[in-house]
């Protein structure tokens, strides 16, 4: 199953699947309470005005995580986007989560991706962030737009946020055996710009 963000302001949409925003949940919980994060892969449209999202990997293993910092490694990421790029996928951003905080990305992160969206290496001019934040009991995500002018833009998921909330965290309760949460679901991706 795959789902719609949309930003009206840059014209884009992106779609991730269920699956992928699972996998992001699990990670965090996982980690839970030291940040983590991971790179987002997946394909961009022949005209450039869609972002399809097909996975959200794992922190590499030299990566470096407290209660409040999160330096993502790079080993392995290289021979896993090169086997990626044979079949159509490239690098399209970062996933990162924010343990007992909120999903909005902080000044690092934001200057982080500005960073990616400005070197020639990355070849990513408009890196897109998913940030996770909370705890396993009570996640909260949203998805943002970094590009090389320093715009961040949220993008928004038109409907059924509640249905696709509890669908990923149950899953990645499932998945990590956890117990359900006491707490109603919380809201999925935010409606607001930044």
């Amino acid at each position: 199953m795959t789902n719609s963000f949309h930003s009206v302001t840059l014209s884009i949409t992106v779609e991730i699947g269920v699956s992928v925003l699972t996998r992001v949940i699990a990670l965090s919980a996982k980690a839970h309470p030291k940040e983590t994060g991971g790179i987002l892969i997946g394909r961009i449209s022949d005209d450039g005005r869609a972002a399809i999202v097909l996975e959200a990997t794992a922190a590499p293993p030299d990566s470096k995580s407290t209660r409040t910092s999160f330096y993502r490694g790079t080993k392995g990421l290289q021979k896993l986007l090169t086997e990626r790029w044979s079949c159509g996928e490239s690098y399209l951003g970062e996933w990162h989560y924010h343990p007992n905080g909120s999903g909005d990305p902080s000044s690092p992160d934001v200057f982080q991706m500005l960073a990616i969206a400005r070197s020639p290496k990355s070849q990513c001019p408009e890196p897109l962030l998913v940030v996770c934040g909370g705890n396993p009991d009570d996640i909260e995500l949203r998805l943002f737009l970094i590009n090389n002018v320093g715009v961040c833009a949220e993008l928004e998921r038109p409907c059924q946020r509640k249905s696709l909330t509890e669908s990923a965290l149950s899953v990645a309760y499932d998945v990590l055996s956890l117990r359900e949460p006491q707490v109603p679901f919380p809201s999925f991706l935010r409606t607001s710009y930044i």
